[in-house]
């Protein structure tokens, strides 16, 4: 059903994340459908940059000769030096970073392009900044593998290599394209690969990336020569550059600033941590602070721009395809008070609404427990571009054709905290309940969800539940069976049913499969912040068991992953003795493992053979009865208010993240480890579950997401 790419899965997993090779194995697999190619230069260059009125300058034929070759030493300092020499790009420095980690992200691409600017001394590796990222290989690693000139059909041949040397690369590319996308405000980039005395050309945009044929820059410079000097010369939109995002003006940054300490002190008081560290919580530098423009069709004609001021984003996507979630607290310049601002990439699917749509439709049906819309809107004409190329009569095999995504921003006027940060776990509990009963009063409006999970539920001020990005929701309608209403399958990882993580064919998706997310959600929060109470010897046993339910994969012949055998034996009569009552009891409060219990035995049924389940007097006996209770959420909530009015809770349960105890905490560095995405793919046997959301992708420093190359800003009286 899935490919549990890392990228969708690994803020809620159980386990540390990948190291860099490994990354880099994950990254080529989940992306192996993803690279179109390979594209004549000719045609890469005409469609992706514009041409200039003067030409390069003809010197570059024997600077290039001045490279040292293959297998000598300073390869990257003489090709640095030929194109200096060249005159082919004036206005950006070339660095040789091949020792030179990102601090952020510790990845060293060879050789890293940034724009020229006064004092600029920057010698290492620096995502936020880099314009352009050039890598250098062996020829017989190529991560790819052209046709034979003499091939009359593209449509059998595969343009991937499968050498361990050439899936290293293609996925070590990946996580350079994913740090560099992670970090900036970007809609495409381009990026190069030195192969000995060849060279490729690659565009990457949310949808995939294009790669070039691979052509001799050492006997034939002029295509290498045309790139570069048209790469100069592009502006900055032309690289890729969001122009709806710019520098906020000094004045903006410091009452921003202000705004985000307020919000912080209060926090910190409300959850009973130290005041005097919460000042800069919500940001580093002034470098960091970037300016969203929307438009606002309320405000005065002519200037109906409105302005958001945030600095880096609380919660980031990390790879170069998919929806790419950022969500930042921002300063509304207009009501002059902190906001909830989210970019993705939305897809282009029959089946999915505008986000923002969906807001306003759950707003006229009085749906409680969701975030106020302020704003949303398709951010100017930014679209991916790799499904034009798809189809094309150079482009080899593809499994599948790439998905079209669209620039879409969102404002919401309530921020709340992750549903990790609880005070008690009654108020966990209370939250789960109250995203639930949302979920019922969307259901109710013919509103389906999509992605019930962990990064969806947000805890508010008031310590109420909210139910947050509805951007993967699909539309009920009448007499329409779900599964034909659009090609996505959607959800996160850990907390898809058992039956559809089992079924990896299936497109079915119902209301029982979003309850029993939300009872995974549940115990996966329960256990995962409150295991701090747990003896060293009980907590292996645990921590096994946990990874079981949530992180297990299996895969098909065919490639496809799939899973749900932990969840499986969890609805069993008699579930994995780590999740028995007898074992929570010594963690969980009496009300809290009833609670989890009951909710467990709801689902039993739809797992459990008729014969077995007359053995046990109190659950429904067969799998239609259980669905029939099941088609409402009627049950499932009275089991949460029975439990929560219930005697035995405790007021100072709270979270092992806020007291800085988190057993289970995962380690990781590079693109996994800084940054999480939400990806889905499109196709009708098989699907890649997504990671949700601003909500739900990963929290990240402040430090590491500097904006770079953003346009300088001009204050007006509507933008104080």
């Amino acid at each position: 059903m899935s490919s549990h790419k890392i990228s969708s899965s690994q803020r809620f997993a159980t386990t540390p994340g990948p190291k860099a090779d490994e990354e880099y194995r994950l990254l080529a697999d989940e992306m192996k459908g993803d690279f179109f190619g390979p594209m004549p230069v000719s045609e890469f260059l005409s469609s992706f940059m514009q041409k200039p009125r003067k030409n390069p300058p003809k010197g570059y034929v024997e600077a290039f000769k001045t490279v040292p070759k293959n297998g000598e030493p300073g390869i990257e300092d003489g090709f640095i030096r030929a194109v200096h020499e060249a005159e082919l790009c004036p206005q950006f420095i070339f660095v040789n970073t091949t020792t030179r980690t990102d601090a952020n992200y510790e990845r060293k691409p060879d050789i890293s392009v940034y724009r020229k600017a006064p004092g600029f001394k920057e010698r290492n590796t620096n995502f936020r900044i880099m314009e352009l990222c050039i890598e250098r290989k062996p020829e017989d690693q190529d991560p790819f593998t052209d046709p034979h000139p003499s091939a009359t059909s593209r449509d059998t041949h595969y343009f991937l290599t499968d050498t361990l040397e050439a899936i290293h690369h293609r996925g070590q590319i990946c996580s350079y394209a994913g740090c560099q996308f992670s970090v900036q405000n970007l809609v495409f980039m381009f990026s190069m690969l030195l192969l000995g005395d060849y060279v490729r050309f690659l565009r990457w945009d949310r949808a995939g990336a294009i790669v070039t044929e691979r052509v001799n820059w050492r006997k034939n410079p002029e295509m290498l020569a045309t790139f570069l000097w048209r790469f100069d010369r592009l502006p900055s939109d032309q690289r890729g550059h969001d122009l709806s995002v710019s520098k906020p003006t000094a004045k903006q940054i410091r009452v921003a600033k202000r705004h985000l300490d307020k919000r912080a002190i209060f926090l910190a008081k409300l959850l009973g941590q130290d005041e005097k560290k919460a000042r800069g919580q919500y940001y580093s530098s002034d470098e960091t602070f970037r300016k969203f423009r929307m438009m606002d069709e309320d405000g005065p004609r002519g200037n109906r721009g409105r302005f958001f001021v945030a600095s880096s984003p609380q919660w980031q996507s990390g790879s170069p395809t998919g929806r790419a979630t950022d969500g930042y607290i921002a300063y509304d310049t207009k009501q002059k008070k902190l906001v909830y601002l989210k970019n993705s990439w939305r897809y282009l699917e029959d089946g999915l609404e505008k986000e923002g749509d969906t807001y306003k439709l759950l707003e006229e049906h009085n749906v409680a427990g969701i975030p106020k819309l302020v704003c949303a809107e398709d951010v100017k004409d930014y679209e991916t571009r790799t499904h034009e190329f798809s189809g094309a009569r150079w482009c080899c095999k593809v499994s599948e054709p790439p998905s079209r995504h669209r620039l879409y921003r969102l404002v919401l006027g309530d921020i709340g905290r992750p549903l990790s940060k609880f005070t008690s776990t009654k108020q966990l509990c209370s939250a789960v309940r109250d995203a639930s009963k949302t979920h019922a009063q969307a259901y109710a409006a013919d509103v389906r969800h999509g992605d019930i999970s962990g990064g969806n539920i947000l805890i508010s001020d008031e310590g109420k539940g909210m139910l947050i990005d509805w951007d993967l929701s699909v539309r009920l309608l009448p007499g329409v069976d779900q599964a034909t209403q659009t090609k996505l399958q959607t959800g996160t990882w850990q907390f898809v049913s058992a039956a559809r993580l089992l079924d990896h064919q299936s497109m079915r998706h119902e209301r029982r499969d979003e309850l029993e997310s939300a009872l995974h959600v549940l115990l996966y929060h329960s256990i995962r912040y409150q295991a701090s109470k747990v003896s060293p010897e009980q907590l292996g046993d645990l921590q096994d068991a946990v990874q079981t339910h949530f992180d297990s994969t299996r895969r098909t012949i065919e490639g496809r992953t799939y899973g749900g055998k932990g969840k499986l034996a969890y609805f069993m009569l008699d579930p994995p003795p780590a999740f028995r009552e007898s074992q929570l009891d010594i963690f969980l409060t009496a009300p809290h493992v009833d609670l989890i219990e009951t909710l467990r035995r709801l689902f039993i049924p739809l797992y459990t053979d008729a014969k077995s389940l007359k053995r046990v007097t109190d659950l429904a006996k067969s799998p239609d009865a259980a669905l029939e209770v099941l088609t409402t959420s009627d049950r499932f909530i009275e089991i949460f208010d029975t439990q929560l009015e219930g005697q035995g809770w405790r007021d100072d349960d709270t979270s092992d993240e806020l007291l800085g105890c988190d057993r289970f905490l995962t380690t990781a560095t590079g693109l996994v480890g800084v940054t999480r995405h939400s990806r889905l793919k499109r196709t009708s046997n098989q699907a890649n579950l997504d990671n949700g959301s601003a909500g739900s992708a990963a929290k990240r420093s402040r430090k590491e997401s500097t904006p770079g190359s953003l346009p300088s800003a001009v204050e007006s009286e509507e933008e104080k």
